[in-house]
């Protein structure tokens, strides 16, 4: 059993305190049931003799590396140090060391994979593999969490699934690109990456080209894909950043795009070419 834990849990042994030979302890009594989370398979025919083991263990593997992700962006930590199984089920029982930060963080994870939330950067690798896991499990099989009283499904790809949405935000970017008919600004942000907004007014948009190769702070009506990427947007204003040092650092991307974006003045739609570099990347 040791051997499959380790298996099971190679990113939990890195992240949490264990016991001196990194083994996961298996309880041989019972948890208290505040303190555990319970993972369970349902379905027609589903016994403990019979199902699908692999995608039942990936499933809940992938689900419970979820949760402390979404524990992290809480800045948080979430451990799980021991599990039993439930006689007479296909149920996983975790010993969590926070019940209450795992109740929390379980309903997040809830809403990110129905997609009544966009996940935050770091977060959607795990959301997709969850869902690959959980569409890996047998025909009328459902996974099933509960834990310190909250309850879920654990959601399919596409289930309950919002389609893309609009929002405000207010972003600090660097402006790459003012040009076109109507006019459009292509931006870098760290966090965002490349997108593009529409500009309502040419007088915004001559103000802003002002700034080429600068930083700017921005604010934009976007919408992004179910994944969290921008994928549309309109300026709505921005403010120009008052310091010593940015006159030095607007020369240091004039450099960089001297050099590695002259390819860019031949881009006829910049909005094009930003997409094809998504996929490629």
């Amino acid at each position: 059993m040791s051997q499959w834990f380790r298996a099971l849990y190679p990113p939990v042994a890195r992240q949490c305190p264990l016991l001196p030979d990194t083994v996961l302890p298996v309880a041989r009594g019972r948890i208290s049931q505040s303190a555990e989370l319970s993972w369970e398979i349902r379905g027609a025919g589903v016994r403990p003799e019979r199902f699908d083991v692999p995608a039942a263990l990936g499933a809940a593997t992938a689900y419970l590396a979820l949760l402390q992700r979404v524990a992290e962006i809480r800045n948080e930590r979430l451990c799980f140090t021991g599990m039993r199984i439930e006689p007479g089920s296909v149920a996983f029982k975790f010993q969590v060391d926070e019940p209450v930060i795992a109740r929390t963080v379980a309903k997040d994870a809830k809403e990110y994979l129905e997609g009544r939330r966009l996940p935050p950067r770091g977060v959607t690798t795990r959301v997709r593999e969850v869902h690959s896991w959980v569409e890996r499990l047998p025909e009328g099989y459902t996974a099933h969490v509960r834990v310190a009283n909250f309850e879920s499904e654990v959601a399919r790809r596409g289930q309950n699934q919002m389609g893309p949405r609009a929002e405000w935000v207010e972003l600090r970017i660097i402006v790459m690109r003012v040009g076109g008919k109507p006019p459009k600004l292509a931006a870098f942000n760290e966090v965002e990456g490349g997108f593009t907004c529409a500009i309502s007014e040419e007088q915004q948009a001559q103000a802003i080209a002002r700034n080429l190769y600068r930083e700017v702070d921005m604010s934009a009506e976007i919408v992004r894909d179910i994944d969290g990427k921008i994928v549309d947007g309109t300026l709505i204003s921005f403010h120009e950043i008052d310091e010593i040092e940015g006159e030095a650092e607007a020369d240091a991307w004039r450099a960089w795009f001297s050099e590695a974006g002259g390819d860019w003045d031949e881009v006829e739609d910049i909005e094009v070419e930003l997409e094809r570099s998504r996929i490629i990347s």
